[in-house]
């Protein structure tokens, strides 16, 4: 492909979007291909897609792919350099807004502005792996474990849904134009959660709110959470070993064990509630 400076220049595309890196290192765009370890019936969702340099390549490994991309002046060189791909659907829209296409694998040079709300947009898409390309600060994030400076909610989220393994670090060369820090690719796999948890959207509530306030002990951190369900004399009632530490010492599982206290405390109101009702 025509090196990505000639290719927007002969667009006229000259005044970039300060969050548009395109990666133009060809080992860096083969590796990102080979983590993806695609097979030929496999479906492909890639967000970003930029002017094409890494779809292409995908094309060549997948039955089919998806190719994302909001700025409308990228579209126009994707469908004049891309255009007559037979197993490429070029899609011009928002990835945090529009419908995901169903597929087996995503792919990604996340945009470091919303490279943390789509992830979370993302968990809720179905797919079998995704390759990630994040600054590096946040790509310790995803594969962080507790009790370390890069520990949070992020973690605990991504690390519920999916393995997560950092695939190689990119250097800042590897992109034009340079970005000013490194980049990591992370490798995602989707598998069940390997703890119970008996109310997601509680357990989801309680890291939010125990990260929010990240340097306090649970018990208080929720207790001012204006959205977590129980209140401070609840909590207080609570005998709980987790309560008494901070969410970034706990891991998912431990979280998720404080969380299924709270589900039955609730559940258990409720009934002595209904019954005292009637």
């Amino acid at each position: 492909m025509e090196h990505v400076p000639a290719l927007l220049r002969r667009y006229g595309l000259l005044n970039l979007n300060k969050d548009q890196r395109f990666l133009i290192s060809p080992r860096a765009l083969h590796a990102i291909v080979d983590a993806a370890e695609l097979e030929p019936s496999e479906v492909v969702l890639e967000i970003g897609a930029g002017v094409g340099n890494l779809t292409r390549l995908l094309c060549e490994r997948a039955r089919k792919v998806y190719a994302m991309e909001k700025d409308r002046q990228l579209m126009g060189v994707l469908q004049s350099e891309l255009g007559d791909i037979d197993n490429l659907e070029l899609i011009c829209a928002d990835a945090l807004e529009a419908e995901l296409p169903a597929c087996d694998v995503v792919v990604s040079n996340l945009p470091y502005s919303i490279a943390t709300p789509l992830t979370f947009r993302l968990l809720e898409h179905e797919f079998d792996r995704a390759i990630l390309t994040y600054q590096l600060e946040l790509a310790k994030r995803l594969t962080a474990k507790p009790s370390t400076k890069s520990y949070g909610r992020l973690s605990v989220m991504v690390q519920h849904h999916c393995d997560v393994r950092m695939v190689a670090r990119v250097p800042k060369g590897a992109f034009y134009p340079p970005p000013k820090v490194e980049s990591a690719t992370v490798r995602l796999v989707r598998r069940p959660s390997p703890y119970v948890v008996e109310d997601e959207a509680l357990f989801f509530e309680l890291v939010r709110a125990g990260f929010e306030h990240r340097r306090k002990k649970l018990r208080n951190a929720l207790a001012i959470s204006a959205s977590f369900p129980l209140g401070a004399e609840y909590l207080r009632s609570l005998s709980a070993p987790e309560l008494d530490m901070r969410a970034e010492e706990l891991t998912g599982a431990q979280l998720a064990s404080l969380a299924n206290i709270v589900h039955r405390k609730l559940k258990n109101a409720g009934a002595i509630a209904s019954a005292s009702s009637r």
